[in-house]
């Protein structure tokens, strides 16, 4: 897939609408994207890209035992963007818990979970990572249906991550609303890092553009 061995890598399982269900329809993906190589070393990949394709529970089991059996000392950055298309809404969390729970010891500086309606159950399922994630630094959760609650939900998520300095925060289209972006507000004005903040179609009223 990259002739230099010590090259970093962007592994991009390309979206085609497909839905993998099976543990042997994702490794098939998997070896295809990383050129046939059957090994699936991830050691030089500094990000995963997953979008437009389908996964089920258990190619989700899958690649969260993949993340979790090797070292990725370069990986920094995951785009998980549009990736339940098709699903039962309550499978989603299950699904986004086992692979959030993989990627916990990587400490991240991207991370990208928009375009997926997980809404605030799923949001339970991946807060692990705002919580204890010291490197994160880039959150894009547009188009997540994440409402008020949600917005108050990881308004709190991310102030018990004591010293996380964000950068840069898209939720947009994800129904906010002033008390989901009063909540959000609060937790960025502690923080006093964001450069880029992405929020429209919210149905933010003065208040919360106050």
């Amino acid at each position: 897939m990259v002739e230099d061995s010590n090259a970093k890598i962007h592994l991009v399982v390309k979206g085609e609408q497909k839905k993998f269900d099976t543990k042997d329809d994702v490794k098939q993906a998997f070896t295809k994207a990383m050129g046939g190589d059957e090994s699936l070393s991830l050691a030089n990949v500094e990000k995963i890209t997953l979008g437009g394709n389908s996964y089920g529970y258990e190619a989700c089991e899958w690649l969260s035992d993949l993340l979790k059996g090797q070292d990725t000392p370069s990986l920094t950055a995951i785009d998980f963007s549009n990736i339940f298309v098709s699903r039962l809404r309550a499978e989603l969390p299950k699904s986004l818990e086992l692979m959030s729970v993989a990627l916990l010891p990587k400490q991240l500086v991207e991370l990208d979970l928009s375009d997926n309606a997980f809404g605030p159950d799923g949001i339970r399922a991946f807060e692990c990572l705002l919580i204890n994630d010291k490197q994160l630094r880039v959150l894009k959760i547009t188009n997540c249906g994440l409402g008020p609650e949600g917005g108050e939900m990881i308004a709190e998520a991310l102030s018990k991550n004591e010293g996380l300095k964000l950068t840069h925060f898209h939720a947009g289209r994800d129904r906010l609303e002033d008390k989901g972006i009063t909540a959000l507000a609060s937790v960025f004005k502690a923080m006093g890092s964001l450069e880029e903040i992405h929020v429209p179609q919210n149905g933010i009223k003065d208040e919360g553009m106050s």
